[in-house]
């Protein structure tokens, strides 16, 4: 229902690449959030977090990761249209689609501060309780090990180690428990 909600034309297109990016990136929100254009690698197809959030806690860190077409394909989509150096911008707009007079843009943008607003309105359309913006770090690491990446791969990936994966991220889905237990029976 939350791939639905974002695919709809009426979310925003700030939310909708915030929740793309989560989602093929396990990355946290915060440093989606500061992601600038300046660090997405087209080229080379990375998204350079730790040159985009070079204060980012060690106990927050993040990582370069990799971008799928998909995404890079949106990526491109959004640069051409953006008014701040920030990939997760939003900026007000009139009714004609240009930035309101107060609106700001260029080297006076600041990343967008928080997208609880624009969360909640998202979840109340997809008709979902209690998701939560780190939900997506969840997904991602979820549908990962769903796919057959080792735990250590995907906590490489994501920045962070196995113990602390396996602790607040790695949340497996029933059919792969079930389908274990099935390859077990098989042998005793």
């Amino acid at each position: 229902r939350l791939k639905a909600a974002v695919s709809d034309t009426a979310t925003p297109k700030h939310i909708r690449a915030f929740v793309i990016i989560g989602l093929k990136t396990g990355q946290r929100g915060q440093h989606i959030r500061n992601l600038r254009w300046e660090h997405v690698d087209f080229n080379r197809g990375v998204l350079w977090f730790r040159r985009s959030n070079p204060h980012a806690a060690k106990n927050k860190s993040c990582e370069d990761v990799l971008m799928s077409a998909a995404l890079a394909a949106l990526l491109h989509e959004m640069m051409e249209s953006a008014l701040t150096p920030f990939v997760i911008e939003h900026v007000q707009r009139n009714k004609r689609g240009e930035p309101v007079k107060n609106a700001k843009v260029g080297a006076d943008a600041r990343p967008v501060g928080t997208l609880k607003r624009a969360w909640a309105t998202l979840l109340r359309r997809a008709e979902i309780e209690g998701l939560n913006i780190h939900d997506l770090r969840r997904s991602f690491t979820s549908a990962a090990a769903d796919e057959g990446a080792e735990l250590k791969d995907i906590a490489d990936f994501m920045g962070v180690d196995v113990k602390t994966l396996r602790r607040h991220y790695a949340f497996s889905a029933p059919e792969r428990h079930r389908n274990f237990l099935e390859k077990i029976e098989g042998t005793t």
